[in-house]
Order: C-alpha cells, then sequence, then structure tokens
C-alpha cells in the first residue's frame, strides 16, 4: 500500500470516530458557535440576537454592544462552520426544507472540526510513516487523535481541537520544506497560523514559536528570495487577522476590539479583566491539577502522553532533531504553566483539561523518538489511554456535574482532595448505569448502549489490521 493511501485510511477511520457520536444538547459554549454560524449564514449577520434565546439553541457565552447580543467565542470555528453549513443550507431552502437545528449542529461539529483534525492526523501519520515506520506511525497516531483529549474535543464543535489542528497542519508545512521553501508554501502557513489565533486565542504560545522557526527556514537564502518568503508569510496570516479586525470593527465598534471586554456575564467580565485576557500569575497549585491530579490531569487521562518526557530525552540526542526537539520542549512547558493562571484553568465542565489542547499534536514528536524497545510500553499506556477517552467520549465530554464538583472544591486556599471521582471514573458508573451518549450506530440500528459501539469498533479494527498489514516494504 503507498504511504497516500494509508493516510486516506487513517484519515477516514479518525473522521468515523468523530461523527459517531452525536451532539450533546444545552452546551453553552457550542451553540454560542452554531448561532454564530447560523447568522452569517441564514441573516447574513454576526449578531445572534435571533438564536441565543431558542429553546434548543440556548446560549449564556454571549458578549452584548450597543443592545446587541454576538458569541463570545474566538470566530474562527463559526467561519469555518458557516463554509459547511451555507451549501447545505441553501440546497434545503430550494426544497423548501428546513435543517433541523441538531443537524446543523452535528454538521458543522464534523465538517469544520472533525474533518480538519482527521485530515491533521493523517498527516501526522505520513509524516511519521516516512521516518519511524508503518507501526510507530500508526500506534502514535491513533494514541493522539484517541489516546488525549484530542478525542472528546472533536466530537463537538468548539474551537480546541480545530485550533490544534490547524498547529500541526502549518507546523509540517513549516518542517517538510526545508531547503526548497516556496511562496506558496509559506502562504499556507501564514494562514493556517492566522486562522489558528482566531480561532483559539491560547495558541499564541506555539503560533508565535513556529513563525520564528518559519523565519528560521528562510536562513540561506539570497536577501531577495528570503524577503519574497518573508512577505508570503505575512500576507498569508494577514487574511484571516483582517477578517478578524472587521469582524470586531462590525461588532464591537473598533478593530481593536474584542468579544471579552463586553462579556454579558459580569462575573465572567471581571475575571477576564483581570492579567492578561484573564491570564495572571501561574499556579503551582493548578498546574498539579492539570497535569497529575485524578480530576483534571492530563497524565492521568491519558498515561501515553508521559511516555513525551523520555521520549524528549532521545530527540534532543537524535543527530538534526535540535529543532524539533526544542518546539516540543516549549509546548510541553509553556502551555501547562501559562494556563495555569488562567482563571478557568479547570475548563468549565469539561471532563477533559481543554485548555492544554494547543500542546497535544506535539506530543507525537518525543514519542516517534522513543526506542523500539518502548512499543511495547507505548501500545500499553495507549490502550489505557483510549479506554479512558472513550468513556469520556461515550458519556459526555462536558456535564454539569464535573463542573459542579470543581465550584464546590475548589474554594479559595483549598485544595481539590485526591480521593475524589474523576471523571472518567464517573463516567464509567453513569455508562454502566445505561447512561449513553446518542451515536449513529444507536439512531440508524436496534442498538444502545455498549452495543451501539460495535459498528465503530468493527470499522477501526478492519482499518488499522489492513493498514499493518499492508506496510510499504
Amino acid at each position: 500500500m503507498i504511504r497516500q493511501q494509508a493516510a486516506a485510511t487513517v484519515f477516514g477511520l479518525l473522521l468515523a470516530s468523530y461523527a459517531y457520536f452525536l451532539p450533546q444538547p444545552g452546551n453553552y459554549n457550542v451553540n454560542s458557535r452554531v448561532a454564530l454560524t447560523r447568522a452569517l449564514v441564514e441573516r447574513g449577520t454576526f449578531s445572534i440576537d435571533a438564536y441565543h434565546r431558542l429553546p434548543d439553541m440556548e446560549t449564556h457565552d454571549e458578549s452584548v454592544f450597543a443592545g446587541r447580543y454576538y458569541s463570545d467565542k474566538a470566530p474562527g470555528a463559526s467561519l469555518l462552520g458557516a463554509v459547511v453549513y451555507a451549501p447545505v443550507y441553501w440546497l434545503a431552502r430550494s426544497l423548501h426544507r428546513e435543517v433541523p437545528s441538531a443537524a446543523v449542529t452535528w454538521l458543522v461539529g464534523v465538517g469544520a472540526v472533525g474533518v480538519p483534525v482527521a485530515a491533521a492526523l493523517a498527516v501526522l501519520f505520513a509524516f511519521a510513516d516516512s521516518r519511524a515506520g508503518r507501526k510507530r506511525a500508526l500506534l502514535v497516531t491513533l494514541a493522539t487523535g484517541l489516546g488525549t483529549p484530542l478525542f472528546p474535543l472533536s466530537t463537538v464543535f468548539m474551537g480546541h481541537a480545530l485550533g490544534a489542528a490547524l498547529l500541526w497542519l502549518a507546523f509540517v508545512v513549516i518542517a517538510t520544506r526545508g531547503g526548497e521553501a516556496r511562496p506558496g508554501a509559506s502562504a499556507l502557513a501564514g494562514f493556517l497560523l492566522g486562522f489558528c489565533l482566531i480561532t483559539e486565542f491560547q495558541s499564541v504560545l506555539l503560533v508565535a514559536p513556529l513563525c520564528v522557526c518559519a523565519l528560521w527556514q528562510m536562513r540561506g537564502q539570497p536577501a531577495l528570495r528570503t524577503a519574497m518568503l518573508a512577505a508570503a508569510l505575512a500576507a498569508g496570516a494577514a487574511v484571516p487577522l483582517a477578517f478578524y479586525m472587521y469582524y470586531n470593527a462590525a461588532c464591537f465598534g473598533s478593530p481593536f476590539a474584542n468579544a471579552y471586554t463586553y462579556f454579558a456575564r459580569d462575573d465572567v467580565r471581571a475575571h477576564i479583566h483581570t492579567g492578561i485576557m484573564g491570564i495572571g500569575k501561574p499556579s503551582v497549585k493548578n498546574l498539579y491539577y492539570l497535569t497529575l491530579h485524578p480530576v483534571r490531569g492530563l497524565f492521568i487521562q491519558s498515561p501515553v502522553a508521559l511516555l513525551a518526557l523520555p521520549g524528549l530525552a532521545f530527540l534532543w540526542r537524535a543527530p538534526g532533531r535540535r529543532a524539533k526537539a526544542a518546539l516540543a520542549t516549549w509546548a510541553l512547558i509553556s502551555v501547562p504553566i501559562v494556563l495555569s493562571g488562567f482563571y478557568d484553568w479547570a475548563g468549565g465542565a469539561s471532563a477533559t483539561p481543554r485548555a492544554l489542547l494547543p500542546m497535544i499534536p506535539f506530543l507525537a514528536l518525543p514519542l516517534l523518538a522513543l526506542p523500539r524497545e518502548w512499543d511495547g510500553v507505548l501500545g500499553i499506556l495507549a490502550l489505557i489511554s483510549i479506554a479512558q477517552m472513550l468513556a469520556l467520549t461515550a458519556y459526555a465530554p462536558f456535564s454539569g456535574s464535573f463542573l459542579i464538583r470543581l465550584q464546590e472544591e475548589a474554594h479559595p486556599g483549598g485544595w481539590i482532595p485526591w480521593i475524589n471521582g474523576s471523571p472518567v471514573a464517573e463516567s464509567v458508573r453513569w455508562l454502566l448505569r445505561g447512561h449513553w451518549r446518542d451515536t449513529i450506530g444507536s439512531r440508524l440500528l436496534p442498538l444502545s448502549g455498549a452495543p451501539a459501539l460495535l459498528p465503530l469498533a468493527a470499522v477501526l479494527a478492519a482499518g488499522g489490521y489492513w493498514i499493518g498489514r499492508n506496510e510499504e516494504r
């Protein structure tokens, strides 16, 4: 099997995994983004006045300016969602049909989040296959795409997973062009990084070093060519950033304003005006919660991520890998430390540490650097991680019970007790009681509960076996 066919199969398997789970109703974050998408397509406006109080789209994640309501989210995901939804809406309208709200939410979630994430992971697979072989490439890709918070967050219409996908795609464009830098590749990298910024503001922690990497790749070129490549990079980034400035001016009266300035909720507005957009000094306590504590700890929920630590040591020692080692090290250090100072470090009702999503794809670099002798440990931890992420995805990536627990425990000066039940344990308890998230299998087939996952499991098993058996030699 040629590498492109294998990568296409990986894309299909991961997209099927993300699309298989249907949206949860009542998520304010998702509804806010869908409201902006529908306002753009159905009414040609940025205002969500017509949607934010509909029974099936109610949201309080909103900003208000001059008496009109707007989404309080970065607009990138909603803009991409509008590109996905527009042809479906126009076709339905020509047939005098109406697209149900739940169908719109699923459609834009799959098209604007699931597809880009699956594409980025297919690119990761091809990138890894050419460097570490088919078995390691498949293992690391599945561990990243199904064994980290990227899995549950790729099944909902939010910006975290999309931002992570854009970061990885930009990295591959920059890393693989080498001395054959072209203006088109520079413009594409710039566009991906710019669109990432207007999708997930926290991604600036990695957008900036990736821009430095792109400029570093231009070294050794003639001065005129270097100027052309740098201009192409800037021009690519300017396209989404110009849209964002226009969006701000249209909604909030100035290209330099933003939705955070005009939060409708006083409590959120007070927090976001402290520090830098709600990010204050790093907190050792919150860093512990984000990484090692069972309630939200990344390394507890996704133990395969622990292998990135020894993987970094091997990556630093590998010839010609210093730049990748530096980028991966920066990602794994800067994102948790900086976001430990964020007022909403826990991610609200999220079952996972969603603030850490920008660094997730870059875990792949140290995992790929592990020696072959580590394959067994890598496989075991990947399976544990996938099982835990599947439990969170199959029950609820977001749940009010997770939010209530944190509100009760995170009292000033207090520490979340170690013995408190984790979202993974809680999800398993609810699944055992029969509370399973709706899936395509449960809607189209006479299946419910765990059996409803059997079609997806069969597809994944068959696809994985086929890829492994047809390794290029």
